[in-house]
This record gives structure tokens, sequence and C-alpha cells, in this order.
């Protein structure tokens, strides 16, 4: 218990070589993911830089929708617009992706998880076949935007069960997926007012005009709902779902009994706004450009579309400037990757690609930024503005 051998903090007891051994592994493993992309952070990186890829926005000058239009799909009752997650992925649905809606007043703008294509479904029983026009009791099918995955995604539906459901509301699920293309991605447009839905029904669609996204195979209507909130990589999101919200009506539909008014084929019922949408277009022909013209590098216009998203005063732009402070070796400067991460630690993303054009206009060696230069440049923007 006293006594014994002394040894000096120098002094390695045990087997330290199998120590160091691993940890030479463990770096090289590091280096050699970093080299490949397959770091987590790489990954996340990746999928914010896939899903917020700007991508052509239909703009329709007499405000009608039409076939093959891309558009953006807003909820009434979340004020927020409906999104794709690729990375997301539904229990016991092959191929299917989570579909959730923004939080209020969160607008991704027409991005490659926020836009949808509007195609026809042939319908021998549809009188408007030929037409180019969008119009109500129409069987459509929702596409995703062809830049978001590798294969054609559609928003589809399947029958509430045990095993296929919402995660959290356990109502009918809703999701896009690359399956093969079946009754269960089919929807129909109906108007928001039950006493004149039947008179509507062949009438053309107005762009922002208030609809209901109706499943045909189970006759349930698309909704999102505040309520259950949706956690991801992108944020705080709202959970969508297949379900009827309604109201009861039961007074109305006394009145409507005694005037003789009241039929099978007329529903007196009024679908809350968890149930309404509006399909909107662009707002003028400029989001209208093809997906290469978008994608073009403008080195100007990027630096001010950088600026907006940092905060608009002094105290932002020092905030990015500490973050690379900490970050820097002592030569102001970062390699791609170290600076497009010092900027989302901030909050900011941006694509590798585009972070590689950066380090051509603020060069600070092989494959690194001058961060000096940048925020130099940050700031005379800021000031231009």
């Amino acid at each position: 218990m006293q006594g014994g051998p002394k040894y000096s903090t120098k002094t390695r007891i045990g087997n330290w070589n199998e120590d160091l051994e691993l940890t030479r592994i463990q770096d090289n493993n590091y280096r050699a993911k970093k080299e490949d992309g397959s770091l987590p952070f790489a990954k996340t990186i990746s999928k914010y830089q896939q899903s917020y890829r700007q991508v052509p926005w239909t703009h329709s000058p007499d405000g009608n929708l039409r076939w093959n239009d891309y558009i953006m799909v807003q909820n009434q009752k979340t004020d927020g617009w409906l999104v794709m997650d690729i990375g997301g992925k539904v229990q016991n649905v092959d191929e299917g992706f989570t579909v959730t809606s923004t939080g209020a007043g969160q607008n991704p703008g027409p991005m490659t998880r926020s836009v949808f294509k509007v195609v026809k479904e042939a319908n021998p029983n549809d009188l408007f076949m030929q037409d180019q026009f969008v119009r109500y009791g129409q069987y459509l099918r929702l596409e995703a935007n062809p830049y978001l995955y590798r294969k054609r995604l559609l928003l589809q539906s399947a029958k509430q069960s045990s095993a296929v459901c919402a995660p959290l509301s356990l109502n009918q699920v809703a999701y896009v997926s690359a399956a093969r293309q079946n009754a269960d991605s089919l929807w129909v447009l109906e108007h928001i007012d039950p006493q004149v839905r039947f008179e509507m029904q062949g009438e053309i669609v107005r762009a922002g005009e208030p609809v209901l996204l109706k499943h045909v195979t189970t006759c349930v209507y698309l909704g999102a709902d505040p309520a259950f909130k949706v956690k991801n990589d992108f944020g705080q999101e709202n959970e969508v779902h297949c379900f009827n919200h309604s109201s009861n009506n039961k007074t109305q539909q006394l009145a409507l009994e005694k005037d003789g008014r009241l039929t099978i084929d007329v529903t007196t019922k009024l679908q809350l706004a968890q149930n309404i949408f509006c399909l909107h277009t662009a707002p003028d022909a400029s989001y209208a450009r093809s997906f290469e013209e978008l994608a073009q590098f403008d080195g100007q216009e990027f630096m001010k579309n950088l600026k907006s998203r940092i905060a608009l005063n002094s105290f932002g732009i020092k905030v990015v400037q500490r973050i690379f402070q900490e970050m820097d070796k002592g030569d102001h400067c970062l390699d791609v990757d170290d600076f497009r991460w010092g900027l989302l630690d901030y909050g900011t993303e941006i694509s590798k690609e585009d972070a590689v054009e950066l380090q051509k206009l603020y060069p600070g060696g092989a494959g690194k930024v001058h961060y000096v230069n940048f925020i130099n440049a940050l700031k005379v923007s800021k000031e231009g503005m």
C-alpha cells in the first residue's frame, strides 16, 4: 500500500503503442473521408446544396394555371410552403420521402425542394383533355421538379394503416415517391365552397386561388397542421398528411333540409384552413429562366444576396469575421470547405461550387479563400446598398 516504484510524468505505462496506432488510423480515416466528402457535416452541406438550388418557376401572364407549369404550393393554416426532404425516408414505403410545410412566413423561394410540376392525367370522361388549362375536377399529378432527385418523384398518399401512417398525427400519410406511377399519385382540385363546388367543375383554376387537393383513391383532402412539428435537417417544420379537417355545420344542414335543398350530392361541411392550399406561379418572368442560366455564377449578385442573408449591419459581419479568425492558422486564408463551414456556423449555407467561385474572386493560395478580402468586399457591398 505504501512505497513501490515511482514514475515520472513522461514514463509510458501499458500498451501505449496500440493507442498511438489507433490515433494514426483515426487520423488517416478522417483525412480520407474529408477528401471524398463522406464526413457527416460534408453530407449535410451536400444535402443543403442539392435542396436549395434555384430552379425555374413558371410565370403566368394571365394568372391561369396551365399543364406542366412549375408551381409552389402554400398552405393557409401554416402560412408555409410545401417542401420535400429527400433525406427523410417514409417507413414501409419504397423510395418514399417526407413532405412537410415550412413555418409561418418562411418562404424558401423557388428551390429544388419547393417547386412542383402540374402534370395532366388521361381521363376518358374529361371533356377538356385537349385543353392547356388546369380545371376543377380534372385528374392531375404533382411531380417534383427534375433537379431534386435522380428519379421522377410524385406526390402520393396511401390508405391509412398501422404500418403506413403519418408519424405524429397518425393520419393518412402524404409523401413523394419514385415508385411506379399508379392511382396513389392521383389528385383532383376542388373549390373550397361546397355550395358552388359542383357548379365550378370544369372552370379554369387561377394561380394563387385557394383550392382543395383531394386524393382520388381515398377521397381524403391533403392537409398541413402546425400542431404537429417535425424536426429535420432544415429546422422545425410542420407535418403534411391527408385528413378531412372539416366543420360540423349542423345548423346549416337543418336549414337546408327544411327548405328541401339538401341532397346526398351536396356536402355542407366546410374544410378548415388545414386543407386549403394555393398554387402559386412566379410574380414575373425572370423566375422562369432556364436552370443553366439560373446556375451561372454572378459574383456581384451573389455578394448582394449573401449580404442580405447575413445581418444587414456591421455586427453581423463582425460575427462572421470572428468565426473566420478563430479558424485562421495565421495566413488570413481558409480552404474552401472550412470557409463554407464557417458560414454555416453563422447560419448561412453556400454550395461548394459557389465557394470555389469565391475562391477565384478572393484567392488565398491553392484551394483557399482570402477571407479578409472577402470580409472587406462584404462591407463594401453592404455600404453600396
